[in-house]
């Protein structure tokens, strides 16, 4: 699957113009998983942002004490990693593959390269991002809630 279908297949992005989507895809990398593999792991440094264009997956909290819990499931269309793209920081969650999956990964470093010669199309990407977050925030703070108490010591 081609970046430039991954991306104009993401809700995100529907905004985008097809030249904006083009210069997205520009830097994003197409990556194919098995099943099982892990797209990134709780804890491993946050440099990326990828979107799922074929495939499904699974979100897994992996606690201290205890067996790791499935909060969630991520399929075509579906950003995960976003926060990478504003903060870094390190990996909330893992994200498995439930079986092959194909996804276009983009980088902050990648990002900030692509911001120098076109930054519009990055400033619309970012408050993008920070839009939908805040949305999900107002909307679904069970989720937080959830992350948070599963955190938590028993």
């Amino acid at each position: 699957m081609e970046a430039i279908q991954t991306l104009r297949g993401c809700g995100l992005l529907k905004s985008f113009t097809d030249v904006g989507v083009k210069i997205l895809a520009s830097i994003a990398q197409p990556r194919t998983f098995g099943p099982g593999e892990a797209i990134f792991r709780q804890g491993e440094d946050s440099d990326a942002m990828w979107v799922i264009g074929a495939g499904q997956a699974s979100i897994i909290l992996e606690r201290e004490e205890g067996e790791p819990q499935e909060i969630g499931q991520v399929g075509p269309g579906d950003v995960i990693g976003e926060l990478a793209l504003i903060a870094g920081g390190k990996r909330m969650v893992s994200v498995i593959t439930d079986g092959p999956l194909q996804a276009v990964r983009i980088t902050r470093l990648e990002l900030n390269g692509l911001q120098r010669k076109k930054p519009q199309a990055c400033l619309k990407l970012l408050m993008v991002i920070s839009k939908q977050l805040g949305k999900r925030v107002a909307e679904d703070g069970e989720i937080f809630r959830r992350i948070i108490t599963a955190a938590l010591p028993d």
